[in-house]
């Protein structure tokens, strides 16, 4: 329980004390964009692109670590969870992401019901296409597909993309906590 306060207040702090110079930095990029892109080279609005796109990104590192701490304290509350109806809200919340940058997100139309909790699901395939997507090959839309298979007495789900991979040596840790 100590571990866990220390590890909230701990995370609370470094989420506070990073937005506010990471709003600062996404505003004037924004700023930047909106009334002066144009007179940038073409090399300017790829830098500028990046510092907003990574900015955006590292909102959502914040965010991120705000939830992982709080989830030390929430009991996982399982129960029967429409994997339908999560696909639904995930492609509702990547629809203009994908339609901005050409990208396509497929999901079976039969996918099932499972036991688990419906937020850490959805924070779970959230994920997965965000990285889909910010990890694709260059100069090629992203595509992923969502589907599932029956796997003895429970269901496999996979999630597919095109995009640039991870390198062999890393495989081990993806799923590691901040890796």
């Amino acid at each position: 329980e100590a571990a866990n306060k220390e590890l909230e207040a701990f995370s609370y702090s470094v989420s506070h004390d990073l937005r506010a110079p990471l709003r600062a930095v996404t505003g004037f990029a924004q700023i930047l964009q909106r009334r002066h892109r144009a007179l940038l080279p073409d090399e300017g609005q790829r830098y500028l692109d990046n510092i907003v796109t990574a900015s955006e990104r590292m909102a959502r590192l914040i965010d991120d670590l705000l939830e992982y701490s709080r989830l030390g304290r929430k009991a996982l509350r399982f129960s029967t969870v429409s994997l339908a109806e999560v696909m639904r809200h995930l492609a509702q919340d990547f629809a203009p992401r994908l339609a901005e940058e050409g990208g396509r997100l497929e999901i079976a139309p039969d996918m099932p019901e499972v036991r688990g909790d419906a937020t850490l699901l959805g924070r779970l395939f959230s994920n997965l296409v965000d990285n889909a997507l910010a990890y694709r090959k260059p100069d090629e839309p992203a595509s992923v597909r969502i589907d599932w298979q029956a796997a003895g007495a429970g269901i496999e789900v996979r999630v597919r993309d095109e995009g640039i991979g991870i390198a062999p040596e890393h495989h081990a840790k993806i799923f590691d906590v901040f890796q």
